[in-house]
């Protein structure tokens, strides 16, 4: 879910979370639940 979202390979998802949880000193799980219960990010018209 978090791949498809952030348009991130597996590596990059997982790097993320495991960032986020290290610099919030959060658990992962934490992490990753606010992640995927945000909100998608604005479609800019971009591509």
């Amino acid at each position: 879910m978090i791949m498809e979202r952030y348009d991130i390979s597996a590596d990059e998802a997982f790097a993320l979370l495991a960032r986020l949880s290290q610099d919030t000193n959060t658990p992962l799980v934490a992490v990753a639940t606010k992640l995927t219960d945000a909100a998608p990010p604005a479609d800019t018209g971009a591509d």
